[in-house]
């Protein structure tokens, strides 16, 4: 599965869903095994189980719980999406309601009533939050524990390659903006930083590739960060509502030590452009819109300003 088909889409505006859509519902159906409103099949949670009782010898085997239940419920609002998309109004209802059940079971067997997942990881709570898993008792104390464990960890990363890339924008979401960006600046390791100070140009496949010269020197995972740049901080973002960049979100975001961004992207219907600079207590914005396009401008103050094309400065 493409599990960002959705970006996909709203940044491209086609994509051959007609031909993806049956296999990820025999994918699906596949896998679906319901007892008692618990999952008892291999990779998924079952009935009283739950993070302290995770055998690693037994995960090795069966693979990981928590993670399999998390795409499992990941997989099939994707689906549902599809469907919706392709107007099959019924599997979009069924996945929907199949989502649902994932969720309540990841909610009572996996999210403490503190907000704890897995004390001392943060991939589970980035990936809670990104998939959209925590129900709304749960949310809010499942981000307070991602940004704790961002702070005790000396605001260093430690996801790997499926959850690094929406740490940053999952710590925003939920007002850590400060947390994200001391993390994004971090130069000791692991952090973005650390190996451009020690002379890398590219991005590593291990975060001390270049403290002991190991592993690939030229890997995409870790550059993830990257659509945190270009849809964070300088904020430009498609939408599925009108695909292919006709509609826009520009909502750029300030922090850390910058002083100045200046983002751009060549569109279907041109160029789009995002900047800001800062200018003693005050931010200055530019918004470039091209034609044939709309934008909605929302500010970090949280004003919003729906325009057509032009240039807009604020």
């Amino acid at each position: 599965m493409v599990l960002d088909f959705g970006q996909n889409i709203a940044g491209y505006g086609s994509m051959t869903l007609r031909d993806c859509l049956p296999g990820q519902r025999i994918t699906l159906c596949h896998g679906e095994r319901l007892k008692d409103g618990a999952f008892s099949t291999d990779n998924i949670v079952d009935s009283g189980s739950g993070p302290s009782s995770f055998d690693p010898l037994d995960m090795e085997k069966r693979g990981n719980p928590l993670v399999a239940t998390a795409y499992l419920y990941y997989s099939s609002m994707l689906v549902a999406q599809m469907a919706e998309i392709l107007e099959k109004p019924e599997d979009a209802a069924d996945f929907a309601a199949y989502a649902a059940q994932v969720k309540r079971v990841y909610n009572r067997y996996f999210i403490q009533s503190d907000g704890t997942i897995l004390p001392g990881r943060q991939a589970p709570y980035v990936r809670t939050l990104a998939f959209g898993l925590a129900n709304e008792e749960n949310e809010h104390k499942v981000a307070a524990k991602l940004a704790e464990a961002v702070e005790r960890n000396d605001y260093r990363l430690n996801t790997g390659f499926l959850s690094t890339p929406y740490l940053l924008s999952q710590l925003c979401r939920y007002g850590y903006t400060k947390h994200a960006f001391r993390v994004l600046e971090q130069t000791k390791c692991p952090g973005w930083l650390h190996p451009v100070l020690l002379g890398a140009t590219t991005i590593l496949e291990s975060w001390s590739g270049l403290d002991n010269f190991s592993n690939s020197f030229n890997h995409y995972s870790y550059g993830a960060a990257c659509d945190f740049l270009f849809s964070g901080v300088a904020g430009i973002q498609p939408t599925l509502e009108a695909p292919g960049y006709r509609k826009i979100i520009l909502r750029p975001t300030v922090g850390g030590t910058l002083t100045y961004v200046e983002a751009e992207y060549e569109s279907a219907c041109g160029l789009i452009r995002s900047s800001w600079k800062r200018d003693g207590d005050a931010v200055r914005y530019h918004f470039e819109v091209p034609a044939n396009t709309t934008a909605r401008i929302i500010l970090p103050d949280g004003q919003q300003y729906d325009v057509g094309n032009g240039t807009f400065e604020f």
